[in-house]
């Protein structure tokens, strides 16, 4: 994919393109909401910071893998890393920290219009940290269902894990 690939689902527009080896730059816009831009290794794992939210939310978001270049995509293999939320001026604000499970359950095939696509199945669980100021509640962690593509390096599907998956309507090379 040298100059990208497009996804569109619904009102979400997904434009991905390598922009490294192993760095994968996703701009998601939704119509209504904004545009999210993300770098991920290998479109998986987030890396750097950024910004979390689109539309002018002061929440800036901090990934810190342990070794994400060691991680390998393949049933029976896992990573788990933490992601740092800050809200708020230099002055006050509020800080939270979800820690993440990546965990290679399978390979499945995901299906877009006449194509299929070899996926891995990786189960994602999110522990969120406390969000505000007065939060009194831990939740609890939640089960996302990825289908990963390995030859694309671009997870075609992500879902709760309590709600059918859905994949995208179209998928276009650019």
């Amino acid at each position: 994919m040298p100059r990208g690939v497009t996804l569109r689902q619904g009102k979400s527009t997904v434009r991905i393109r390598a922009t490294g080896e192993h760095e994968i730059r996703t701009e998601t816009t939704t119509q209504g909401v904004g545009t999210f831009v993300d770098t991920t290794y290998d479109g998986l794992v987030p890396i750097g910071s950024g910004q979390a939210l689109a539309d002018g939310d002061r929440t800036r978001r901090f990934v810190y893998p342990t070794d994400y270049r060691t991680f390998r995509p393949e049933p029976g293999q896992s990573f788990t890393y933490d992601t740092v939320y800050w809200t708020g001026g230099w002055f006050f604000g509020v800080e939270s920290t979800d820690t993440t499970n990546l965990s290679v359950v399978g390979r499945d095939t995901v299906r877009i219009g006449d194509c299929a696509y070899p996926t891995v199945v990786v189960e994602k669980i999110v522990a969120e940290g406390m969000r505000g100021i007065m939060s009194d509640q831990v939740p609890e962690p939640k089960l996302f269902r990825l289908q990963y593509s390995l030859d694309l390096r671009i997870v075609l599907s992500d879902h709760r894990a309590i709600l059918p998956p859905v994949v995208p309507d179209s998928f276009t090379a650019d």
